[in-house]
């Protein structure tokens, strides 16, 4: 129960349903752990996580090389990314996961010279790289807008470690292209790619055409998406921006027509603090 709430975005739940299981007796295991420290990074809470990780080192589970990933994963997203590397300097007998998972924390954070110091790192120590560290690698260029590394490190995939792209590697490539304003290669790279666009990669171009007010392109990617999802009122709401930010206000009337008649509803957004 606790790893099914935790796995569906409950987060709460995870953490009442923890609290559930400890009252009533039954000692937490690996899964119980591991869940519920994913539920603290998704929530940001420190001090709970950190309750944890006190619970960690004194039932020695630290030792495991997931559940040591997962307590450092956990302090980078809740903001304190200088202690999660010393806890990853600190770990011993590091995999692939623990490397990746640095260099994601290193990405969130903007730190892309980082990440791609400990990429070369980890290929020097003799872990050879997967598609998810080259994930995390691209993602770290994206945030940190490093276009031509990315480039660089996309090729070397192939060509030096012998890893076949997957759809979150193009994803990547295609939110770097985007940032940097090369909206052609970026539906060029979509068009070309051996394995079938979902909606979240148009949905990647669609923001780039936002930031640099491409209407053309934006109208024609938004056949791809509603034609895969046309329910998802996200990006009926980002086409109807860009339509408002060139005062198109008669194409904005269209699009929220479009989605009353469609019964699409914006989710409302909403953020956590920790109190207490």
């Amino acid at each position: 129960m606790i790893s099914g709430y935790a796995h569906n975005g409950c987060n709460s739940e995870t953490l009442e349903f923890f609290d559930m299981m400890c009252d009533s007796g039954v000692k937490p295991n690996r899964v119980g752990i591991l869940s519920v420290l994913l539920a603290c990074g998704n929530l940001g809470a420190l001090r709970k996580g950190e309750l944890f990780h006190n619970y960690v080192i004194k039932t020695g589970f630290g030792s495991d090389i997931s559940v040591a990933t997962a307590v450092m994963d956990m302090y980078a997203k809740c903001g304190s990314l200088g202690l999660a590397h010393t806890l990853f300097d600190q770990t011993t007998g590091k995999d692939v996961v623990c490397w990746s998972a640095m260099m994601a924390s290193y990405g969130i954070h903007g730190d892309g010279k980082n990440a791609i110091n400990l990429f070369h790192q980890m290929v020097k120590e003799g872990v050879r790289p997967n598609h998810v560290t080259f994930t995390c690698v691209l993602s770290s260029c994206s945030h940190s807008g490093s276009l031509e590394e990315g480039k660089k490190y996309f090729q070397l995939m192939r060509e030096e470690f012998g890893v076949v792209p997957k759809l979150s590697n193009y994803s990547c490539m295609v939110d770097l292209l985007g940032h940097a304003g090369q909206l052609s290669e970026a539906e060029q790279l979509i068009e070309t790619m051996p394995v079938e666009p979902d909606v979240s990669i148009w949905g990647s171009l669609l923001g780039s055409c936002r930031i640099h007010g491409n209407i053309g392109l934006a109208e024609k990617i938004t056949d791809q998406i509603f034609q895969l999802n046309p329910f998802h009122a996200g990006y009926h709401v980002l086409l109807s921006n860009i339509y408002a930010a060139k005062s198109r206000w008669i194409d904005v009337e269209k699009v929220r027509k479009m989605m009353t008649r469609r019964g699409t509803k914006k989710v409302q957004g909403f953020s956590f603090i920790e109190y207490k």
